[in-house]
């Protein structure tokens, strides 16, 4: 990075080099807020399709369902490849 020394004379900074503990909880503070934001939303349609009470409300619910352990997994998957990324 470029700045300046005490002249104002233009010079070469360096940046610290982050260090791989910093750069895997940021990516796996990243990963759970994605998270969960998407479990939030499906949750949120789970109880609509609940008080919805008509004729699909089963139907509509075990999609949900099955959404939310899909999600489960590949947050799961995600976060072990994150892990082993930095190992």
């Amino acid at each position: 990075m470029r700045g300046g020394d005490d002249n104002g004379t233009p010079a070469w900074i360096d940046i610290p080099v982050r260090h791989n503990s910093e750069l895997l909880k940021a990516e796996l503070a990243t990963l759970s807020s994605t998270y969960q934001d998407d479990i939030e939303k499906l949750n949120r349609a789970w109880l609509a399709a609940a008080v919805s009470d008509g004729v699909n409300e089963s139907d509509k619910k075990d999609a949900v369902l099955e959404q939310i352990n899909k999600r489960k997994i590949q947050y799961a998957n995600d976060r072990a490849s994150i892990i082993a990324r930095y190992k």
